[in-house]
């Protein structure tokens, strides 16, 4: 079978014919990868094929480079690179020369395939002659075709999209010249600028240093501020995205054009096209953003560390307001809830715009409120609770409470209004008021309470919003929570039977409705007083029948199957939040519980989270007694334990045998030995997510303590992996890997810690004495380093102390320990009062103490 015949069955109708072709070429790929991407190239070049067919080829060919995860990546990186050098010449060669095809589709999956190439071969030093030949299609003379200067653009601005900084540091300068130059209006086509704008987008993180070149960024302004006029929709709407992205990464240079920017972003808001004006609300959206985050880290510096901070948003307060509160009354009365429009977009910026400035925005929301509170036409009156809602996280209660409590009568009534949206946005802003002000919602609480019961019978959308209410409502609550009685405890039996109701409702077709009513459930268990425990113990046995029948459902279809794992899980959620809560009053429940957990387990991997939650919870509970269920159970936590693939699932599975380890200690013994086999496995998995490491290590420090666990036979491998784990490095400008990096050395100094208490027990504390100088070594390098936090250091002058306790006296580890800087390092956590402080007292008193 010829390759366009693959092609013609890959998209045929015949699901069998599909999968057919699906199985031919992964065959292809796996027999001659280097002659099927040729194959596959030439397809997508191929001038004579229909569009849908090349695009097709591009999309294999682009995922044939690609991978979902990153060690996928990476693989298929290292198969692409190992392809000889001509071969890989010959088909990025086709690939380049689709970029001037007549074809779109073509064009555009050529741009990306060449990116994916790009993404693997540039940051190798491969492919140096990529970017010059790209630029060299933008300033030819005379001009190529519009079909070249668009894809080439569309390429750059992939690639810029993917690329590390560093990788293209040196052809920053020849890539935004030829974005600004494809900017410009001279061009004349459309499409060669919307390319260009697009580009600028994912380019504009690499250009600070044209940025802080006044010229340079002079220039930039001028150009995006243009193409923010330009006759075309498109281009308006992506020259505002490029505003609001230079926003978020350049505040401090835009004072000079705010001028511009805001007669440009107000005539947006109130003449364009909704495309255009939403845009220029998100510019606004992020100034906010960026003024909101500046404010917070300059209270922490000291004045002459502070960035700078130009108040923009308070200076166009009186003339940006308006324009807003108008927009608010553009409501899309059939958008799906998730749909994003101008009047959303309106009230999340108005929603900012208090945060940012506070109380100064209630004299210039309020008026608007007042005159269209009351109004017959439900868009007025609609857009008047929005704003009044949307202000309500910003402003203090001591300004907010008078208005609250002129406007809580008509937003009760509200609820009953016929309108959907206005029912609806009313739920809404009772719900903000609740979580933002509830000293002034406590005191109406009844009311409240009884009108928004009435409407959970309302439309999906307008019910799942009243559950969200009641979610919030409740939490305002928690310091009642196990007190003897609380303001809510009267509501709590009505309000489970209305949303355990509620949740069975089948008339819902997009609002999550049934996982909205678990989670207020939910939320009235986690809150609620002690005087409603007996309804708890209810509620128990009502999610256990409900568990129990749900086994018997009658499945026809994939729709069922998926409508019952989701019932399964939340009826899961809500029995380990009846668990948390209830502590020793769900014994009397648990055999059953965990009988159909364990059999939810058995039967499929889709609720496998929220059951080994449940499971975990109990095993908190009931200790020892969780000793009849480790057989079946650690069968499945070791399954989970090599769903690699599944990282949640496998992280679950890890983080619910620390509390079954705790629960039933020596009892998992006679499993240890196929439990540490489990986790050596999983953490030595190539293929396994990072993130999961620190679980890992962790959950075999909770086995090492163990009482009766045959150390000694685990040692040597554990500190080869601590070892390993120990040598971690991570890019310390990048905070989530900082925060990974302190999260997996904190488990390793937490687990060398475990294992010197556990030989200290067992007096054969002299098998670590080869592994101190290490352990010394680490802890020390994490207290000069200051990219650890007090978690990681705490840990640290733990594992120091304890080493002290069991080896101290050996002179050589001695003399280690009472070194003078060592010391110093601990004096200074106690005098900082740092949360290692207490410890660090501990380790030098201990250290003291050597003979």
């Amino acid at each position: 079978m010829d390759f366009y015949t693959v092609l013609q069955q890959a998209l045929s109708d015949d699901s069998q014919k599909r999968n057919q072709a699906e199985q031919i070429l992964l065959n292809a790929q796996e027999v001659n990868f280097a002659g099927f991407l040729q194959t596959v190239a030439t397809e997508l070049a191929n001038e004579q094929r229909e569009p849908a067919f090349r695009r097709l080829a591009g999309v294999i060919l682009k995922n044939s480079l690609v991978g979902k995860s990153i060690e996928k990546k990476n693989i298929l990186a290292q198969k692409w690179l190992s392809i000889e050098a001509a071969t890989r010449g010959q088909i990025k060669g086709i690939v380049i020369s689709t970029l001037g095809s007549t074809v779109r589709e073509a064009r555009n999956q050529a741009a990306q395939v060449i990116a994916r190439i790009a993404l693997i071969e540039l940051p190798v030093n491969q492919w140096p002659e990529l970017i010059p030949s790209l630029l060299s299609n933008m300033t030819a003379s005379p001009p190529l075709s519009e079909f070249i200067r668009q894809s080439t653009l569309e390429t750059l601005g992939y690639i810029c999209e993917e690329i590390p900084p560093d990788v293209v540091r040196d052809k920053v300068n020849l890539i935004l010249t030829a974005i600004v130059q494809g900017m410009r209006k001279e061009n004349g086509s459309v499409d060669v600028i919307l390319a260009a704008t697009n580009a600028l987008i994912n380019a504009l993180e690499f250009i600070r240093v044209n940025f802080t070149n006044e010229n340079e960024r002079n220039y930039i302004m001028l150009v995006v501020c243009e193409t923010a006029e330009f006759p075309d929709t498109r281009i308006r709407t992506t020259a505002f995205e490029s505003l609001a992205r230079i926003a978020m990464l350049y505040y401090e240079f835009l004072q000079p054009y705010m001028s511009k920017i805001f007669d440009l972003t107000i005539n947006a808001i109130k003449n364009d096209s909704e495309d255009v004006a939403l845009q220029a609300v998100e510019f606004w959206s992020s100034i906010c953003e960026e003024e909101i985050n500046i404010t917070e880290e300059n209270d922490n510096l000291e004045p002459d560390q502070q960035k700078p901070f130009f108040n923009l948003i308070k200076n166009v307060l009186k003339y940006l307001t308006p324009a807003l509160l108008d927009s608010l009354k553009k409501q899309d009365e059939n958008a799906d809830e998730e749909d994003w429009n101008l009047a959303m977009a309106a009230g999340n910026c108005l929603s900012l715009i208090a945060t940012t400035v506070g109380d100064e925005v209630v004299q210039q929301v309020l008026p608007f409120i007042q005159q269209n509170f009351t109004s017959t036409q439900w868009r007025e009156c609609e857009s008047a609770i929005t704003a009044f809602g949307s202000i309500m996280e910003g402003v203090t209660t001591q300004t907010i409470a008078p208005i609250i409590a002129q406007a809580m009568p008509g937003l009760v009534q509200y609820l009953q209004n016929q309108n959907m949206m206005v029912r609806d946005t009313a739920v809404w802003t009772i719900t903000k008021i609740s979580i933002n002000h509830p000293q002034v919602f406590e005191g109406v609480i009844q009311p409240i309470v009884t009108s928004l019961s009435n409407i959970l019978s309302s439309e999906p959308r307008v019910a799942a919003r009243v559950c969200w209410a009641f979610n919030n409502i409740a939490k305002q609550f928690f310091a009642y929570r196990l007190k003897n009685t609380s303001p809510f405890s009267s509501f709590f039996q009505g309000l489970c039977t209305l949303l355990i109701t509620t949740s069975e409702r089948d008339d819902d077709t997009g609002s999550n409705l049934r996982a909205c009513a678990y989670e207020a459930i939910n939320s009235l268990i986690e809150n609620s007083a002690l005087d409603v425990d007996n309804l708890l113990c209810d509620l128990c046995k009502h999610f256990i029948h409900k568990f129990e029948t749900s086994f018997s459902k009658q499945i026809l279809s994939n729709d069922d199957r998926e409508d019952l794992f989701e019932l399964q899980g939340l009826i899961c959620g809500t029995f380990t939040v009846l668990t948390n809560r209830l502590e020793d009053k769900i014994v009397p429940f648990t055999d059953k519980i965990l009988e159909n957990c364990i059999k939810v387990l058995t039967n499929t991997m889709n609720v496998q989270e929220e059951a080994l939650i449940t499971l975990g919870a109990i095993a908190n509970v009931i200790g020892k007694n969780f000793e009849p269920y480790l057989t079946p159970v650690m069968a499945i936590i070791l399954s989970g334990l090599t769903s690699w693939q599944e990282s949640n699932t496998c992280l679950m599975a890890v983080g619910v045998l620390s509390h079954i380890i705790s629960a039933v200690s020596s009892s998992i013994l006679p499993l240890s030995e196929s439990i540490m086999k489990a986790l050596f496995l999983a953490i030595q998995n190539t293929n396994l997510d990072k993130s999961l490491k620190p679980a890992i290590i962790s959950c075999i420090g909770d086995i090492i303590l163990v009482n009766g666990i045959k150390l000694d036979q685990y040692l040597n491998v554990i500190m080869q992996l601590i070892t390993q784990a120990s040598q971690t490095t991570v890019d310390l400008n990048d905070l989530d890997q900082v925060e990974y990096l302190n999260s997996l050395h904190t488990s390793v100094l937490e687990t060398l810690t475990s294992i010197i208490q556990s030989l200290r027990e067992t007096n054969t504390i002299q098998l670590f004495e080869q592994y101190s100088q290490f352990t010394l070594a680490f802890a020390s390098h994490i207290l000069i380093n200051d990219k650890y936090n007090e978690e990681t250091n705490k840990a640290a002058v733990g594992a120091i102390g304890d080493l002290a306790s069991g080896l101290g006296n050996i002179p050589q580890i001695k003399s280690q320990l009472q070194n003078v800087q060592l010391m110093g390092y601990l004096d200074k956590l106690i005098k900082d009062d740092s949360l290692a402080a207490d410890v660090a007292a501990w380790a030098i008193s201990t250290i003291q103490k050597l003979n």
